[in-house]
């Protein structure tokens, strides 16, 4: 019998597969339940209201985090209910203020209705 040299971890394993490209960090390392739709870094442009829906589901956006992080650069868009990583921020909902984050122009032009 030949045993393998390393051991898998199933919950690294379950973070990898729910991770999407553009995320600060592995899925599901924020808190229990949160996903991305509820943290202030799920977008550089926008506000909390608007029309950023497609057939009434948030469309993704990109993780201010990441691009903070990788010194500017894009990265993929996330979906709203991606499981929160562990740099989730929690938006505070009373005030209604425009997301955090940096904000490129062309990113806000392709997100404002002419």
């Amino acid at each position: 019998m030949t045993l393998p040299l390393t051991q898998p971890n199933p919950t690294l394993a379950a973070q990898a597969r729910n991770t999407w490209a553009g995320m600060s960090h592995w899925a599901g390392s924020g808190p229990n339940g949160a996903t991305c739709r509820l943290c202030t870094h799920w977008t550089g442009c926008g506000d909390l209201v608007g029309n950023h829906t497609l057939f009434g589901t948030p469309k993704p956006r990109r993780c201010a985090k990441y691009q903070q992080m990788m010194n500017g650069a894009k990265g993929g868009k996330v979906p709203h209910d991606a499981r929160a990583c562990k740099y989730f921020e929690p938006i505070n909902r009373a005030s209604q203020q425009p997301l955090q984050g940096p904000c490129q122009q062309a990113d806000m032009l392709s997100t404002t209705k002419a």
